[in-house]
């Protein structure tokens, strides 16, 4: 998770907004958790435990690893758009 938060604490607000628009657009179900992944990454105040049963309810690790990975492929899909 360090290199997700290194890349989130680069981010402005600005940046924030628009990449928060950027996954409503991105998103094709309405049920996706990539946006609640990314504003408790930005808040910073829990570790993964607290990150996954706060999304899911339950320890579910695999499904929070797959929902990071994705917002990771994101974050980089999005850096690489803004710097073009």
């Amino acid at each position: 998770m360090n290199n997700l938060n290194e890349i989130i604490s680069t981010f402005s607000l600005e940046d924030e907004k628009k990449f928060i628009t950027y996954l409503k657009r991105k998103n094709k179900r309405n049920d996706t958790k990539n946006v609640d992944l990314f504003n408790l990454l930005l808040k910073n105040e829990l570790n993964s435990e607290g990150i996954y049963t706060k999304l899911y309810g339950v320890q579910n690790r695999d499904a929070y690893h797959a929902l990071r990975k994705r917002l990771y492929d994101s974050l980089i899909d999005f850096t690489a758009n803004q710097s073009l």
